[in-house]
């Protein structure tokens, strides 16, 4: 076993970075990133595990969707994957969201 600390980047940020635009790697950013990867990594195997759905919980504000933002847009081989961003409220309807996707 490893500790998810020990696969935290330690790397220094570029110095061209706007404040707001540094995401600080956490256990959580690790966590969740690793986990993000592995699905994504599996949605492109020919066996069951591509069907894997994967949802990241945790309180208001936390960062999940900066972190997977990231990830898909940043983390990933723009070759072979394509991201389609999606925005849903507590009041987006499930006839909305069909409406999106068709």
């Amino acid at each position: 076993w490893n500790l998810w600390t020990s696969l935290i980047s330690r790397e220094p940020f570029p110095q061209h970075l706007q404040p707001h635009e540094i995401i600080v790697p956490t256990i959580d950013t690790t966590r969740y990133t690793f986990w993000l990867d592995v699905a994504c990594k599996n949605a492109v195997l020919s066996h069951n595990l591509n069907r894997m759905a994967i949802l990241f919980v945790g309180p208001t504000g936390t960062g999940k969707t900066i972190y997977i933002n990231n990830h898909l847009l940043n983390g990933l081989d723009k070759d072979k994957f394509a991201i389609v961003p999606l925005g849903f409220s507590a009041q987006t309807t499930a006839g909305q969201t069909q409406d999106i996707i068709d």
